[in-house]
């Protein structure tokens, strides 16, 4: 049986990692190219959720299901991958185990 709860928080972590290094990547870019820095901020903004859920999961806290709901709302506007992860953290993460 597949534990969406801990592919959802590897998902998340990659998504965050990504995030951060295609921002990173942009801001330079932007930088040399006198670019506008919107989508740099967009993509900071997903890191700093990714990672606010993270440390909210990692920990254990009794928040973090009530804000790992809230992000998961946040990534649906975002495109691919924050679309996808949105969706599977609404429909698969933290619920309740039925016992069988």
């Amino acid at each position: 049986m597949v534990n969406h709860d801990t592919v959802y928080t590897a998902l998340l972590a990659v998504h965050g990692l990504g995030s951060l290094g295609t921002g990173l990547y942009g801001f330079y870019y932007l930088e040399r190219s006198q670019g506008s820095n919107t989508a740099f901020l967009l993509l900071i903004l997903q890191f700093l959720m990714a990672l606010f859920i993270l440390i909210l999961r990692l920990g254990k806290s009794k928040y973090a299901r009530i804000a790992t709901r809230v992000v998961n709302i946040l990534f649906l506007p975002f495109v691919f991958p924050g679309t996808a992860l949105g969706i599977y953290g609404l429909l698969k993460v933290d619920r309740k185990r039925s016992s069988k």
